[in-house]
This record gives structure tokens, C-alpha cells and sequence, in this order.
């Protein structure tokens, strides 16, 4: 069984700093708050890193002001998938946690993998 591991994060910019190896979209709309949804595809070799490091990435990300919903669960069926949902208030919010995250001990370790994303925004 897939195991959840919720966090929460802030929104902001419908853009994400990502590895060369990802996929997503974006929707504009005025004063939204920001829907991150997809997943991550983590190799065999990064296995280990990424569940070392994602207790702490959701605890400081839940702690981001502007962080609504950030849900974070290995697929059950496939250990190398982990789905990956996030609602942040504004752009702002979500743009702070981008910035954040690429210079974290997360941001390294989630180097190699393929993100696989749809942001949207949603107005409130």
C-alpha cells in the first residue's frame, strides 16, 4: 500500500525550476492560487536519498507560509512513482517554495528525477 505523506506549501509562479527530464503545463488566471499535480519517476539508484530526504522536504515546506495542501505518496504499485499534489495561495507563495526548494538538500537529491507536472491556476 502506497504510503501518504502530506505537506504543505505556498503558492506561487505557475513555473517550476525543473531537470531537464520533465513534463508539465500551465494555466493562467488572475489571482489564483496555484494547483501543482503529477508525480515523480525516481531511478532505483536514487531510491534511497529521495526517502531519506522527503521527511524533511515535507516538514519544511509544510512550514512556507502560503502552503494550503502538499501531499507527497509512493504509488503502490510501482516504488519508483511517487504522486505528488500541492496547493499554494498565490504565485508568490509558490515561487518562494520553488526558489526554496532548488537550493535544499530536496533540490539535490531530486536532481535526476522526471517530474511529470500540470500547474494550474485556480481563482479563489
Amino acid at each position: 500500500m502506497a504510503k501518504a505523506v502530506p505537506v504543505r506549501l505556498r503558492p506561487s509562479a505557475p513555473y517550476l525550476l525543473l531537470s531537464r527530464k520533465q513534463t508539465y503545463e500551465t494555466r493562467n488566471e488572475a489571482l489564483s492560487k496555484i494547483i501543482l499535480q503529477g508525480y515523480i519517476l525516481v531511478s532505483d539508484g536514487d531510491l534511497p536519498e529521495i526517502q531519506k530526504e522527503l521527511p524533511l522536504h515535507i516538514e519544511q515546506s509544510m512550514k512556507e507560509e502560503g502552503c494550503l495542501v502538499f501531499n507527497v505518496v509512493q504509488d503502490d504499485a510501482n516504488k519508483n512513482i511517487y504522486h505528488v499534489y500541492e496547493e499554494f495561495i498565490d504565485s508568490e507563495s509558490f515561487e518562494r517554495h520553488q526558489k526554496r526548494v532548488g537550493s535544499s538538500r530536496w533540490g539535490a537529491a531530486t536532481v535526476d528525477v522526471e517530474r511529470h507536472y500540470q500547474i494550474t491556476e485556480h481563482n479563489q
